[in-house]
C-alpha cells in the first residue's frame, strides 16, 4: 500500500507540473492521475512555475522602482546646473543682442558724422535749364566740364555748358585758384 501512495504521488506531481506547464486549470491539477487529491499525499497547490514568474515580477518591480528612485535623483543632482546653464546662455544671448545694438549705433553715428561733413562740402548743382539739381562736391573741373562727387561715392562728369550760370562762376573760380597754385588740372 505504502508503495501505491508512493507511485500515485510521482504520478500526481508528474501530471500537476505538465498541466501547470500546459496552462491547465487548477482544478484538474488538485487531484493526482488516480484521482487522489494532491494535497492528501502531502505536495503543495502551488505551481512552481507560477511561483518563479511571481518573484522575477517582484524582481522586475523593485528594479524598476530602483531605477525610478535613481533618475529622480539624478534630475535633483542636475536642475541646479540646468537652471545655472540655461541663466548663462540667456545672459550671453542679452550680451551679443547688446553688442550688435552698439555696433548698429556706432554705424548710424559714423554714417551721420559722414553725411555732415559731406553736406558742409557739398553744394546743389543745378543744369542749364533749371529741372535737373544734385547735391555733390566738386571733385575736379577743367575747360571742358566738371567732375561731382554724389553722397553715395559715385561720380557724375557735366560739360560746363549744362552747368547753370552760378555754377559755372562756381568751376572758373575752382579752375582759377587751382592755376594759380601751379596744379596742372588732368582731363576728366
Amino acid at each position: 500500500m505504502t508503495r501505491l501512495l508512493a507511485l500515485t504521488a510521482i504520478f500526481s506531481l508528474a501530471s500537476y507540473d505538465y498541466v501547470g506547464a500546459c496552462g491547465g486549470s487548477e482544478k484538474f491539477a488538485s487531484r493526482g492521475s488516480f484521482g487522489v487529491p494532491v494535497a492528501s499525499v502531502g505536495v503543495p497547490m502551488v505551481n512552481p512555475m507560477s511561483r518563479g514568474m511571481a518573484v522575477q515580477q517582484a524582481q522586475f518591480a523593485m528594479s524598476r522602482q530602483a531605477a525610478y528612485a535613481q533618475a529622480a535623483a539624478y534630475n535633483a543632482r542636475m536642475q541646479p546646473i540646468r537652471y545655472a546653464n540655461a541663466n548663462r546662455a540667456r545672459q550671453e544671448r542679452l550680451a551679443h543682442r547688446e553688442a550688435r545694438k552698439e555696433v548698429r549705433l556706432a554705424k548710424l553715428e559714423a554714417k551721420r558724422q559722414a553725411e555732415q561733413i559731406f553736406l558742409a562740402k557739398a553744394r546743389t548743382w543745378t543744369d542749364s535749364t533749371g529741372n535737373h539739381q544734385v547735391v555733390a562736391i566738386l571733385a575736379d573741373a577743367n575747360a571742358w566740364g566738371v567732375k561731382l562727387q554724389k553722397q553715395d561715392g559715385s561720380t557724375v562728369n557735366v560739360p560746363m555748358e549744362n552747368l547753370s550760370s552760378p555754377d559755372q562762376s562756381v568751376a572758373a573760380a575752382f579752375i582759377a585758384r587751382g592755376m594759380g597754385n601751379g596744379v596742372m588740372l588732368a582731363g576728366l
